[in-house]
């Protein structure tokens, strides 16, 4: 993938090849503290999965985001005790980046610190030839919280998306905070394991590109994601 360089402001969606994006000054709802395990919003559901609940704005520092290596690994595996201390994320996390075929793995850095993480995976939907991605887990360091670096992150990687043709991304998170990022509530595709009805609103989807109907069915995953455990308060 080529490299491009991407300076301030709110940047949508669009079509490019990248393999780093440097953001000056982004200015964008930011990611909180919150774990995306066992988190317990304002409405009583507790989301196992996508933290991002706060929505604050602040002026960030110079962001690199690239497509992860594998000397990344040890960054990686300190940033996800650091941003989530009360939830074990760690095997998943190994998991996940163990399958290069079917995940496209994002870091964010400022000089040489890696203060960001997010994981998309390749998913299909049963009985129909849809490309699609789930978007998780997405990790921010502390420090460096509440500056734009989670939409950066999540902005980034749809973007890649959109070049190698995926159709449409998943995710199970706050609402309100990913309606920023384009998504909506999605009732026609069903999540690999059954939600609480109060969580329903919390899967989302956002299309990609443009499709003559809305794809229906249900989810499937690749082998990290299907545990009923990841899916369930």
């Amino acid at each position: 993938m080529a490299c491009i360089r991407t300076r301030g402001g709110h940047n949508s969606v669009g079509t490019h090849s990248l393999s780093t994006d440097v953001y000056r000054g982004y200015k964008s709802n930011s990611c909180s503290s919150a774990p995306w395990y066992y988190r317990r919003i304002h409405w009583g559901c507790r989301y196992r999965l996508w933290n991002c609940i706060n929505h604050s704005y602040s002026e960030m520092n110079e962001l690199e985001i690239c497509t992860g290596v594998p000397g990344d690994a040890a960054a990686i595996e300190s940033l996800y005790p650091e941003a989530f201390p009360e939830e074990d994320l760690l095997p998943l996390v190994r998991d996940l980046l163990r399958d290069s075929e079917n995940v496209v793995s994002l870091v964010g850095k400022t000089g040489s610190q890696l203060v960001g993480h997010v994981v998309f995976t390749r998913c299909g939907i049963a009985d129909n030839s849809a490309k699609a991605a789930l978007l998780g887990p997405l990790a921010v360091a502390p420090d460096w919280q509440n500056r734009g670096i989670g939409s950066a992150l999540v902005r980034t990687g749809l973007r890649h998306l959109i070049d190698v043709e995926v159709e449409l991304v998943f995710v199970l998170g706050d609402p309100a905070y990913y309606g920023r990022l384009g998504f909506a509530p999605d009732a026609l595709v069903e999540p690999p394991f059954a939600l609480p009805a109060e969580c329903s609103g919390a899967w989302q989807s956002q299309y990609l590109m443009s499709i003559a109907a809305p794809y229906a069915g249900k989810l499937t995953v690749p082998l990290p994601w299907r545990h009923s455990a990841l899916w369930s308060p």
